[in-house]
């Protein structure tokens, strides 16, 4: 025979794990309810005797009302169950929630500290380019702005490419040599000067103390322009080196400084130059 146990009507606490158990051994139990209230149907109709059916249709009413119980309480344990789960998720957010309000400090900080660092940078690279000039500095000097996103693969490629270029020896370019100076003119000179017709400096010279007349000046000539050299385009480079595409004007390509890039200049540069134009975003590399 089966015997009805009594369901407790409280859970000691609405722990998620415990409600879980609890409407699971519900669910359990309903369905072995069900099926005993079928089997003390079928054993009634055929018992031998009046007594023995009485018997076993009470005790079908009974597992029939265990089952009708188990069911009953199931929507409401299942409540209590999607309410703990929220409370839990509410838990979890708070304390993520304070964990992250702890870094962003720190993070602001720290990011306030880049910042003056980085403009503290930026303000000592264009006063070297106000005392030694654009081409000069961008030759020799590397610009260390951090221009990339806060990303851990970005920040490893920025120090590794500034530590090995400063830690390479560098010794300044040589001066440029300063013109002879001019000779001082002579007896010769000036009579030359008072022939020749040159406008007002003639009139000046010839006619001391006199009005100066209005000079007569020849018609301005357009200069022609100057027609562009045809664009660099360098082969495979050699050992060493890296061929890279010029996307800036105007930078020195030359020891001396007198030819000047175009966009579109193909050339083969040494590995260390070529690596410091393409931080300064002067050039794009070219396979």
């Amino acid at each position: 025979m089966l015997s009805v146990v009594r369901s407790k009507n409280v859970v000691p606490s609405d722990d998620v794990t415990t409600l879980a158990a609890e409407i699971a051994r519900l669910r359990a139990d309903g369905m072995a309810a069900h099926e005993a209230a079928d089997r003390f149907d079928t054993e009634s109709r055929a018992a031998e005797s009046f007594a023995e059916a009485r018997a076993l249709s009470e005790q079908a009413e009974a597992a029939r009302w265990k089952a009708d119980h188990c069911a009953a309480r199931l929507p409401i344990l299942e409540q209590r169950l999607f309410e703990a789960k929220g409370e839990v998720a509410r838990a979890a957010l708070a304390k993520h929630r304070r964990t992250i309000a702890a870094i962003y400090p720190k993070l602001r900080e720290a990011l306030e500290a880049a910042v003056t660092i980085q403009c503290d940078a930026m303000a000592a690279r264009e006063a070297a380019a106000r005392e030694c000039g654009e081409g000069l500095v961008f030759a020799h000097i590397p610009a260390i702005g951090f221009r990339g996103l806060l990303l851990p693969e970005a920040v490893r490629t920025w120090p590794a490419e500034n530590d090995r270029t400063w830690a390479q020896p560098w010794a300044a370019p040589a001066l440029p040599t300063r013109p002879a100076p001019r000779p001082p003119l002579t007896r010769d000179d000036l009579d030359a000067l008072k022939t020749r017709p040159l406008g007002d400096f003639s009139h000046r010279v010839n006619q001391i103390g006199a009005k100066p007349s209005s000079p007569v000046r020849p018609a301005p000539v357009a200069p022609t322009p100057a027609k562009p050299r045809p664009l660099h385009k360098a082969g495979r480079p050699g050992p060493g080196e890296r061929r890279v595409t010029f996307v800036r004007p105007s930078v020195p390509i030359s020891s001396d400084g007198t030819d000047l890039s175009r966009i579109g200049d193909i050339l083969n540069l040494p590995e260390e130059t070529a690596l410091a134009l393409l931080r300064n975003s002067a050039v794009t590399e070219t396979p």
